[in-house]
């Protein structure tokens, strides 16, 4: 279910209240500043939860995706729940980021909450597999520019 930057206040008010939080979120959009501000109350929420590891990835074509599940199981010393911050710096993950992106979103292990980060796409990239795997597995939050 695809929210906009204004629905994602409701939408983490409820999430309060049942006492959980999405395992998987895209945040995308032409408004960088949307963009952080939601990351920012989705890391938040994870922290009210007890997701107290943080670790970011930047990630683009040339990455080596075996990073992003050695993060997933990287349990830290003190911490049982972790958040990942993926930023795709690119816009695309390559060949690679392509094959690894929809097998991480399949089986991300509990006690991992992942937040991905991506300008808005073009129209090419929204018909990709690893583009509709997100799509399908995250809460989307659409961060687009307001109109004046």
């Amino acid at each position: 279910m695809p929210l906009s930057s204004h629905q994602l206040e409701g939408y983490i008010a409820r999430l309060e209240k049942s006492e959980r939080i999405d395992a998987l979120w895209l945040v995308t959009g032409a408004d960088e500043l949307l963009i952080i501000e939601a990351i920012d109350r989705i890391r938040k929420l994870a922290r009210q939860m007890g997701y107290t590891d943080r670790q970011v990835l930047d990630l683009d074509g040339r990455t080596d995706y075996s990073l992003l599940t050695a993060a997933a199981y990287d349990v830290g010393m003190f911490d049982d729940k972790k958040i990942i911050e993926c930023r795709f710096t690119t816009g695309k993950p390559g060949t690679a980021g392509a094959a690894a992106l929809p097998k991480y979103v399949s089986q991300v292990p509990s006690g991992v909450v992942t937040v991905f980060s991506i300008a808005t796409p073009d129209w090419q990239t929204t018909k990709t597999a690893w583009w509709q795997a997100l799509s399908r597995a995250c809460t989307v939050v659409n961060c687009a520019a307001l109109s004046r």
